[in-house]
């Protein structure tokens, strides 16, 4: 009889555990909301099927606009983007804004 008993309550207790487990996934699911992403500047991307692509795009524009604004000076371009001027070269020849 006593063994009965133990089994009844260990059936509860586990029943109870996974009751629990229960609640707490529904509840790390309920509060796993996926951020909204800030509005784009470039409202249109319906056309962007590549993400490389639409990377190089981006990048290219930063590049362009950023010599721009330093008056096409190496160093300060560099400086301004955070990179090295050896990458920012790189980055130029690859885009074609140098050869």
């Amino acid at each position: 009889m006593q063994i009965r008993t133990q089994n009844q309550q260990l059936r509860g207790l586990l029943q109870l555990a996974q009751e629990k487990e229960r609640r707490l996934e529904t509840m790390m699911t309920q509060t796993m909301v996926t951020p909204a992403l800030p509005p784009s500047s470039d409202p249109d991307m319906s056309g962007i099927r590549d993400l490389t692509s639409a990377l190089d795009r981006y990048e290219s524009d930063i590049l362009n606009y950023r010599m721009q604004a330093d008056n096409h000076d190496l160093n300060e371009t560099a400086v301004n983007l955070n990179i090295s001027k050896r990458a920012l070269v790189y980055k130029l020849k690859k885009y074609g804004y140098m050869s």
